[in-house]
């Protein structure tokens, strides 16, 4: 009777577990640790090193136990490539690799849609809870996968994951098997609103309607739907605003469509909604208007391609009486849990809309984060400084299947030259290209993006690059797991251009380029300046910033640093659309900007930092010097686009009223600033470079006595012509005297005090001077 009593008290407590997934993160190797037994992983999956699939593979998630403080419960780990079998001869581990790649594609299931299993481990009493929201979370985080893959012994079938994949293929001692997409997380099944659709999508909308925090903000309530009903909910409108929405756009079919989507539950086979999407066609005036704010030249402002009239040149002039070739989502309203499939919509709306080419959404600078743009779509940047809205937009073609990356070849370089057509260093660009693709070329290489047989992108990387230097000067550690990666796995991104129809595709151009390049981590130097080139927009968009930190060796870098991994691809940070002013020129507005941009969580695209006259920085006790403000990129970009930079606009004048109900902050040069976060820092700032004459760009070394006396030796200590000490305190008095014992030249040494009278240097002369008497 006991022992049933505990059997029973076992079900009940694994039917009450759950589990939810998220990216890998290098700390959590010390829970995994705890029940991952590597030598099996590797007589199972095959050469396995936990700390570096974290790092390094495709993806790589775990299960977590929300009611037991979040514990880690399990891993899974995928690569694109098959893991080299453990225990085995060189020769026949290769033969294995070889069968098992052949029967995958045989079964439908080719190299580039296809991923292997690296490792799955899983705590005691959590197998058949976390293997399969573990494999959803791998799909999620690669949508181009049309299946997941386990080659390997037969011995697999007892494991956690056994009951989650089907056997394909085998041999004696070796088995092929898969877990599809279909069978694990099906496509959404999309299809046109009924009427009669009303009553099973209300608790959908109304669900989104009550939450300030629902995906898109006012784009997931009904259009116009702002009336509370008599039952509290706002974004419902009337009682039937929704079957009234799905009723005109029947009757409009030409202009309208409302669209709903389906999936299954669980596994009882029956269906219920998780999301609707609304769309119209956009008419001249507002495709003229969103051409005035925004730059859509790479979307010809929304309306048909030219004409070309047979001499080679296009022919444009009809073309301001026809139809704009785009639809707008006027509301995009979807289940939590199926979010991330937002995408499999686009291809019914463009089905609904033949003759339309282009689809675009705005959101307004406080909604949150919606996932349809940042999976589909690219943000366009806007050239109205009034423009706060932040607009996205895609291309049918955007969705094609069969994108794939490969190493560039040498008669690649003509496409690569249409595709950089109407740009201005096209030419060098090209030659660039084509040196980096040369198969002569042991120090550079070369990928291109191809659809359809069709050059869509390329990137260009510098292999071997050495980082014992850049972390001197650079926080590396805090971005990447350096121990993880080997001392060759570093490249170095020179260019990476993409077809904006496929923009949304760089990250994984960029994980393919490392792949091939047989590295794990990309890294780009930015120089500052306005004749620098701007970053390509898989830098400022999914590369992180590395933090500088002040180098004292003799050698600091002067540009900012980016750095990207398969781990941080697989872990975006939350775009923040929120309009940021930092008002402050002096080293606690730049220490709020530095703790923004190297923000591992958030990604703030809309930061204005108000700075009268300039950065007045570089003071004694100066965390931020030119080198400082360098590593932050604050002199690229220029403005606020998507794309520039680091993000910041700076804006060189003062505040000259605030207020505080409009959200706004007034200049004194006529213009105007509206805000949803307003960060006032103007603080003291030390002048005394001012005072001295002495600006960043005279590049004169401002130092606190500590660091300059860790490296001053007693040769460079008698050639000192000048230094001054800056301070009144005993400190400063100190630090006179340091230097006179380190060999400085009396002659050489300056005292300044930052108060008029001196203070305690006055007392010291005073006392000095009745010393003498």
């Amino acid at each position: 009777e006991k022992v049933w009593r505990a059997r029973v008290s076992t079900a009940c407590e694994m039917s009450t577990l759950t589990v939810v997934t998220r990216p890998a993160r290098p700390d959590d190797a010390v829970q995994l640790d705890g029940f991952v037994d590597g030598s099996h992983q590797g007589k199972v999956y095959g050469r396995f090193n936990l700390g570096q699939l974290i790092e390094n593979a495709t993806a790589t998630v775990v299960a977590i136990d929300p009611k037991h403080d979040d514990a880690v419960v399990g891993f899974l780990s995928v690569t694109r490539d098959i893991p080299l079998p453990f225990g085995v001869p060189k020769d026949r581990g290769l033969e294995r690799m070889q069968w098992a790649k052949s029967e995958a594609s045989t079964v439908g299931y080719p190299s580039d849609v296809a991923a292997w299993v690296a490792g799955c481990g899983v705590k005691a009493g959590y197998e058949k809870v976390a293997v399969a929201p573990m494999l959803k979370a791998a799909f999620r985080l690669l949508p181009h996968l049309d299946a997941v893959l386990i080659a390997a012994p037969p011995e697999v079938e007892r494991e956690p994951v056994g009951t989650s994949f089907v056997k394909m293929a085998r041999t004696m001692k070796f088995a092929l098997y898969a877990a599809s997409r279909e069978s694990v997380l099906p496509r959404l099944r999309v299809r046109l609103a009924r009427v009669d659709d009303h009553d099973d999508l209300l608790p959908l909308v109304a669900s989104a309607a009550n939450d300030p925090r629902a995906a898109g903000g006012p784009l997931s309530r009904l259009p116009g739907g702002e009336a509370s009903t008599s039952d509290g909910a706002r974004g419902l409108g009337d009682e039937y605003a929704l079957a009234t929405l799905i009723s005109r756009a029947l009757d409009d079919p030409g202009k309208k469509c409302v669209l709903v989507a389906e999936a299954e539950e669980g596994k009882t086979g029956k269906m219920s909604f998780v999301g609707v999407m609304a769309v119209e066609a956009v008419d001249g005036d507002e495709a003229a208007s969103l051409a005035g704010k925004y730059d859509l030249a790479a979307y010809d402002n929304l309306m048909p391609a030219p004409d070309d009239d047979g001499t080679g040149e296009e022919n444009d002039e009809d073309n301001s009486t026809k139809e704009p070739v785009a639809i707008r989502v006027t509301m995009l309203c979807v289940d939590g849990a199926y979010e991330s499939q937002s995408a499999d919509f686009l291809d019914h709306a463009f089905d609904a809309f033949p003759e339309k080419d282009f689809c675009v959404l705005t959101l307004p600078p406080q909604a949150p984060e919606l996932p349809l743009a940042t999976l589909a779509m690219r943000r366009v940047a806007p050239t109205d400084p009034e423009a706060d809205d932040a607009l996205h937009a895609c291309h049918r073609a955007g969705q094609l299947r069969g994108f794939t990356v490969r190493l560039a070849k040498d008669d690649d370089y003509e496409e690569v030259w249409d595709l950089l057509e109407g740009m201005t260093d096209q030419e060098e660009l090209c030659t660039a290209f084509a040196d980096a693709a040369a198969t002569s070329n042991t120090s550079q290489a070369a990928v291109v993006a191809i659809c359809e047989g069709q050059v869509v992108g390329y990137a260009t990387v510098t292999l071997g690059t050495e980082i014992s230097s850049l972390a001197q000067c650079f926080d590396l550690t805090k971005v990447v797991d350096v121990g993880a990666h080997g001392q060759s796995a570093f490249v170095e991104l020179e260019d990476c251009v993409m077809n904006p129809i496929f923009a949304h595709k760089r990250r994984f151009v960029m994980c393919e380029a490392m792949r091939l390049s047989r590295a794990t981590c990309v890294l780009y130097q930015l120089a500052p300046g306005e004749e620098e080139p701007p970053p390509p927009d898989v830098v400022s968009l999914d590369f992180r910033l590395v933090a500088g930190r002040r180098s004292h060796t003799g050698f600091d870098a002067h540009f900012a640093l980016y750095a990207f991994t398969n781990r941080i691809s697989n872990s975006p940070r939350a775009a923040i659309n929120s309009r940021i002013v930092v008002v402050g020129s002096n080293e606690a507005a730049l220490a709020v900007l530095d703790r923004l941009l190297t923000n591992n969580q958030c990604a703030f695209n809309n930061v204005t930092l108000v700075t009268n006259g300039g950065l007045a920085v570089g003071g004694v006790a100066s965390r931020y010097n030119r080198a400082s403000i360098a590593k932050l990129a604050l002199e690229n970009g220029g403005g606020n686009t998507s794309t520039g930079g680091a993000g910041v606009a700076l804006a060189d004048a003062a505040v000259v009223g605030l207020d505080r109900e409009r959200r706004c902050v007034y200049l004194d040069d006529d213009s105007m600033l509206m805000y949803e976060m307003l960060v006032l820092v103007p603080g003291r700032g030390d002048q005394t470079r001012h005072r001295l004459g002495l600006t960043l760009e005279d590049e004169t070394p401002v130092e606190r006595v500590v660091d300059l006396m860790a490296n001053l030796t007693k040769e460079d200590a008698e050639r000192l012509k000048a230094v001054i000490v800056y301070g009144d305190t005993m400190e400063a008095i100190g630090a006179a005297r340091r230097l006179l014992t380190a060999g400085v030249p009396a002659a050489a040494l300056r005292v300044v005090s930052p108060t008029e009278d001196g203070t305690l240097f006055a007392v010291a002369e005073a006392a000095a001077s009745k010393l003498r008497a």
